[in-house]
């Protein structure tokens, strides 16, 4: 029995390999596809605030190194914008496989604000109030490979302020001691979107494992 010739076993090696990189290639493609996290970010940017929450989220994202974080919007002009009803688990669905990726991040803060509370209180004697900043939303994260909806709810994150002791007689919630100023704000602001950022953040990894 004669053995091939040198020309037909290049071929036959040539041929494995043309078929094993066949084989790799949707693999591939599939593992960049994983990696990637819409995000969609919806708010009024407040008055006292130098950087918005979509920043503050995206930047600590991209520092995991198993995602890579992309704006939610059209890459190519023939692609559909993104939904206008937010709420519609379908619409989302649908255009996060048009744009394509694994996970579509959706963030709609709903309001952002001051506000004073009693804090603490000894019968008769004093109590506290203190001043918080609040932002509330809610968060929807869709797995797009999977077709499933990881989540829809709502969240709220607090910040303390300003804190002024007070005779129990006094209950005075315009006290100055509470007021923060308008350098002050921006400042205070710009912590609680960092603190509500980080908080998006770990539930992300929570629901992934990312």
């Amino acid at each position: 029995m004669c053995s091939p010739r040198p020309e037909a076993g290049a071929w036959i090696v040539l041929g494995v390999l043309v078929l094993v990189m066949a084989m790799l290639l949707p693999s591939a493609g599939q593992s960049a596809q994983e990696r990637v996290l819409l995000l969609k970010v919806i708010e009024q940017r407040g008055a006292w605030s130098d950087a918005d929450l979509y920043e503050q989220l995206h930047q600590m994202l991209s520092r995991n190194q198993r995602l890579r974080v992309l704006p939610a919007e059209p890459i190519y002009e023939d692609q559909p914008a993104f939904p206008v009803d937010v709420y519609h688990t379908d619409s989302l669905m649908n255009w996060g496989l048009e744009i394509g990726g694994r996970y579509l991040m959706v963030v709609v803060v709903d309001d952002t604000w001051l506000e004073r509370r009693k804090s603490f209180s000894l019968p008769l004697i004093m109590h506290t109030y203190q001043t918080y900043g609040v932002i509330s939303g809610e968060l929807r994260l869709l797995d797009l490979i999977r077709g499933r909806m990881l989540t829809a709810e709502p969240f709220e994150v607090t910040k303390k302020g300003p804190r002024a002791w007070q005779q129990a007689f006094e209950d005075d919630r315009g006290d100055p001691a509470l007021h923060v100023s308008a350098p002050q704000k921006v400042r205070f602001f710009t912590e609680l979107q960092k603190k509500a950022a980080l908080m998006l953040m770990e539930r992300l990894q929570e629901l992934t494992g990312v």
